[in-house]
């Protein structure tokens, strides 16, 4: 269905307004407008699940949940907010739920699927420098090791790019906690990464 995890799009005014028009006539019976929200919104809502559930098969699923479970709320969907923050927080609330019930039935995650999340870059002073393949995949594998709860914030964070403020909406928790989580999320990782 997809190749690889894309990054996660700029959203302008102007897509507010699509975002806007789409959901509007999809509420008045034009179904085939929701069409439009989701060829736009799928790539990135792939990158969310690939990343955060390691496997192509289970983020292709999780695409076609969060995007019914959005078709089925738009009523709910207040006008004055964000389309596209309102979208994020139904997709990561469906990804955390499957990464739970995912936790309960096992305790090793597969590395082998070419979806697993890329390093965070050097701006964000994590200090992770990969020089080689294998050491690209080692953190990798460290990443994938991460608690759900700290895994989602730190992918949020470092891979999507988020701000403290828009994790802390998405999340539905204080920006102190995001950044509490992040923090142990980070400290997490390097104590991984250390590892003898």
């Amino acid at each position: 269905m997809h190749d690889e995890p894309r990054e996660r799009p700029i959203i302008t005014a102007e897509d507010d307004g699509k975002d806007l028009l789409a959901v509007q006539k999809t509420l008045q019976g034009e179904t085939g407008a929701f069409s439009d929200i989701v060829n736009r919104y799928t790539p990135v809502m792939y990158s969310l699940a690939a990343r955060l559930l390691e496997n192509r098969e289970e983020a292709e699923d999780a695409v076609q949940e969060i995007f019914l479970a959005v078709f089925r709320s738009l009523k709910s969907f207040n006008i004055e907010a964000r389309f596209y923050s309102w979208l994020y927080t139904i997709a990561v609330n469906k990804i955390r739920s499957l990464l739970r019930k995912k936790h309960r039935f096992t305790r090793t995650v597969s590395l082998d699927t070419e979806d697993a999340p890329d390093l965070p870059d050097a701006r964000e002073n994590l200090q992770l420098q990969v020089v080689s393949s294998a050491e690209e995949e080692r953190a990798r594998a460290a990443i994938s090791r991460l608690k759900p709860i700290y895994r989602i914030v730190f992918v949020l964070r470092f891979i999507e790019g988020m701000s403290l403020n828009d994790m802390a909406e998405i999340l539905d928790l204080p920006a102190g906690t995001v950044k509490a989580r992040l923090h142990r999320a980070r400290k997490q990782l390097i104590s991984i990464l250390t590892e003898k």
